[in-house]
């Protein structure tokens, strides 16, 4: 959980039956985060790359690319639909027609300001628009990662805000470096897009809070992992759900306890 005006962690919690020195499942544990990168790799850069909107026509129905088919949840197929439409219901298919629109190159090259330390070139694949990484990422950089979304800039999160000695000097200081990702209209269709999402999409349940809530959900194959990740007017929070040895959570899928626990953390 990250504070939005200062960036700084202000929650962080390592897993189920965490002790001091554990595996700390926040930042240490890398999994695929399945439709929750479609934001940062898919559609942010989809607006910067041209005059889209939320409105635009995309192609959601089957294709393959090579031999590479993906199937929509359940295996729904689609005709044309509104980037809105494709976005609040997560079309698998429309995510790596819109991927491919914009060039897999192009759009990893706007997360190079955000720090993924596990991503890298094996990843430039058509896959990487459904969070189909060789790796993956932590909560920690999903949640700093959406705070570009916040004003179009990213600062790394941090937990330290200065070091002192016992007479009072300091002897460190934390220096906020922002860096531009997106512009500002890029960011107004996310959030409008994030938002719908809560009221509209697979993020009902979770808990319209404050003047603005908006989030994307993710799921992996069989439901190894559940993902959701958005903001607030305070706070921009990620969470994971999962075993560390991945196995179905389906049954935990089916009762949304992902959105519950983004509640959770989001109430005032």
């Amino acid at each position: 959980m990250i504070d939005n005006e200062t960036r700084e962690i202000v929650s962080i919690y390592g897993g189920k039956g965490y002790q001091k020195a554990d595996f700390n499942r926040a930042f240490q544990a890398v999994r695929q985060p399945g439709s929750a990168i479609k934001p940062l790799l898919v559609y942010a850069p989809f607006l910067e790359s041209g005059p889209y909107n939320e409105h635009t026509q995309i192609d959601s129905s089957n294709l393959c690319i090579a031999s590479y088919c993906p199937k929509n949840i359940g295996g729904f197929r689609y005709g044309m639909t509104t980037v809105k439409e494709a976005f609040r219901y997560s079309h698998n298919t429309a995510a790596v027609r819109v991927f491919s629109t914009v060039g897999i190159e192009n759009a990893f090259a706007y997360l190079k300001p955000i720090e993924f330390n596990h991503v890298n070139e094996a990843d430039h694949t058509y896959p990487a628009a459904l969070g189909g990484f060789q790796r993956g990422v932590t909560p920690l950089e999903l949640a700093s990662a959406y705070t570009s979304f916040i004003d179009g800039t990213y600062e790394k999160p941090h937990a330290i805000r200065r070091v002192v000695d016992r007479d009072g000097n300091t002897l460190y200081t934390w220096e906020n470096k922002a860096e531009k990702v997106w512009s500002p209209s890029t960011v107004s269709t996310i959030r409008n897009l994030l938002e719908d999402v809560v009221l509209n999409g697979t993020g009902q349940g979770i808990t319209y809070r404050s003047n603005y809530t908006g989030a994307k959900t993710g799921t992996t194959d069989h439901y190894k992992d559940l993902w959701v990740a958005g903001m607030n007017d305070h706070y921009t929070t990620a969470v994971w759900i999962g075993y560390d040895k991945p196995a179905s959570i389906q049954r935990l899928s089916n009762q949304k306890i992902h959105l519950k626990a983004f509640n959770e953390l989001m109430r005032e």
